[in-house]
């Protein structure tokens, strides 16, 4: 299957990074979100090439996918490979390096959102950006 970045659907509402509507946050978590979010967001063409190497190892995972709806979910015969960004967020992780976690909605046949993958990349000492996890969910 070929895996690709597609615009985000027209039905689709943009979200704002949870660094821009996170009020709960003390003035601390704030600024710490703030910074990562500085620092990471000149790093985005890095980030999406990461992106698409996590979503596409993980849609061609026949342990964590199926290749028909009969089998489970999700489903390779049910998937178009296309996704589109959902919302990405910006932290500073727990060593105090920058963290992105990255919501990416992967559409069906039909190009309706079918399985949501939630990419978190962190910045290790060196600088570099890593995977740190890939979380599924059906949306």
């Amino acid at each position: 299957m070929r895996v690709s970045l597609v615009p985000r659907p027209a039905r689709v509402k943009a979200t704002a990074a949870s660094t821009d509507q996170d009020e709960d946050d003390d003035d601390d978590d704030a600024k710490s979100r703030q910074a990562a979010r500085a620092a990471l967001e000149p790093r985005f063409e890095e980030i999406l090439r990461l992106v698409q190497v996590a979503v596409e190892r993980y849609l061609a995972d026949r342990k964590l996918t199926s290749d028909t709806a009969d089998q489970g979910f999700p489903a390779r015969a049910e998937m178009s490979g296309d996704y589109y960004l959902g919302s990405v967020d910006y932290g500073a992780g727990y060593d105090g390096h920058g963290r992105v976690s990255v919501m990416v909605h992967c559409l069906d046949v039909r190009s309706q959102d079918y399985l949501g993958l939630d990419v978190s990349l962190y910045v290790d000492s060196q600088g570099d950006l890593q995977l740190a996890a890939i979380e599924s969910s059906c949306i």
